[in-house]
């Protein structure tokens, strides 16, 4: 038997998911602390899907990076995907960036504390469906021979989002409390050709040009721009959202004019962007001989927050993914991690390469450490998971999932 030198096979493609009517898509005008007109006034910069497909030894993958506030409940669009692909639905993993300024994508899970869409934005979902699918078809043609390496930047670009005050806790900036500025890079290369993407993690809320009122991809969306950019091939670059959970952007431009705003989300998300891309340029390779993808959904006492009455719920479903490639680790988690929470996660993980990622599969979420919980702050008032339950179902569930990846082959 013969082994294939490069096992991996690899394509990435990038569709446009700018909606065409913006009525009642602006995922903040439900919102009741953050008032707003739930119509979109205009678009500022285009939204995309980036799909990043995978196949190594027969196993298919595929990522999805989504401009978008949440993706909620992911079930139907996988399964959507499988019909059409046969890429497992198991084996999709897909995540909003977080722009607070895009729509809200998918059903709002059982239990979950989180933004519940208008009727207007479900039809919007299901045009992201249709849009997608023929792209992850067009992906899937293009599979070549790949290899991957990996790296480590740094961006003083996020910052501990919670500040003691006389009056307690409360949202605002903490140069001292912990915040993870690592931007993580994985770079794929067709085997004697050019690069076909770059996957990149930083734990950021894109919420710089909250307020606008007009649909834009914020500083996530300027980060993966600026990737694609820069690269001398025409690369698609997902981003991918680590521990946000207790980090905003140093400059959020709440009340400042939209001119100020759009200029902040481009400066942040080019020194992120920027970044990503001088790193990626000396990334180590590795082994990319084993594809394999592990999840399990645990069900979980909620907190008894609530939006609305009809999310009043008993328990809430934990959504664990992790997808091993080789030597590098995706740990997704369906909520807003925090730093201490990803920390913990990479202390449980047993390849050095693992990356912590947030809001995958889902969003039911805040997913503080207990630690953070027990301080009150936001993070624990919206986690929809009762206390002293979240960092251990996490942290246990997913080196159950790591576990199981180590036995693929």
């Amino acid at each position: 038997m013969t082994t294939h030198p490069h096992p991996l096979r690899a394509a990435a493609v990038s569709v446009d998911i700018t909606p065409a009517d913006l009525t009642d898509l602006n995922p903040m005008g439900t919102s009741k602390s953050v008032p707003m007109d739930p119509t979109f006034s205009g678009v500022h910069d285009p939204i995309s899907a980036r799909i990043l497909v995978l196949e190594c030894r027969g196993t298919m993958a595929v990522l999805v990076s989504l401009d978008a506030v949440e993706v909620g409940e992911t079930a139907d669009f996988r399964a959507a995907i499988e019909q059409a692909t046969e890429v497992p639905a198991a084996n999709v993993l897909m995540w909003a960036t977080h722009s607070h300024n895009a729509p809200r994508i998918g059903t709002v899970s059982p239990g979950s504390l989180a933004l519940r869409p208008l009727d207007a934005a479900l039809v919007n979902s299901a045009e992201v469906q249709r849009r997608c699918i023929p792209a992850i078809r067009v992906a899937l043609a293009a599979l070549a021979p790949a290899t991957v390496s990996v790296a480590t930047g740094h961006a003083d670009v996020n910052v501990h989002r919670m500040e003691f005050t006389s009056a307690g806790w409360r949202e605002g900036f903490d140069d001292a409390g912990p915040s993870d500025k690592r931007v993580q890079v994985v770079r794929i290369d067709a085997v004697d050709g050019p690069q076909l993407a770059t996957l990149f993690t930083y734990g950021v809320h894109s919420t710089v040009t909250l307020g606008t009122g007009e649909v834009s991809g914020d500083l996530a969306g300027a980060a993966a721009r600026c990737v694609e950019a820069r690269s001398a091939d025409d690369i698609v670059a997902l981003f991918a959202p680590a521990a946000i959970g207790d980090q905003g952007p140093r400059v959020r431009a709440k009340a400042a004019p939209a001119a100020f705003a759009y200029d902040a989300a481009d400066a942040l998300g080019l020194v992120v962007g920027a970044e990503a891309h001088r790193v990626s340029q000396a990334a180590t390779p590795i082994a990319t001989d084993v594809l394999a993808v592990a999840s399990a959904t645990i069900a979980l006492p909620t907190s008894g927050a609530i939006y609305s009455p009809e999310e009043d719920h008993e328990t809430v479903q934990l959504r664990l993914t992790a997808l091993r490639l080789g030597d590098l680790v995706l740990a997704g988690v369906s909520g807003e991690v925090d730093t201490e929470l990803a920390d913990l996660i990479e202390r449980a993980a047993p390849r050095r390469h693992t990356l912590p990622l947030s809001l995958v599969n889902d969003r039911i979420g805040y997913l503080p450490s207990e630690a953070m919980y027990a301080r009150t702050m936001e993070t624990g008032r919206r986690c929809a998971v009762a206390p002293g339950r979240g960092e251990r179902a996490v942290v246990d569930g997913l080196a159950e999932l790591f576990r199981r990846l180590e036995d693929a082959r």
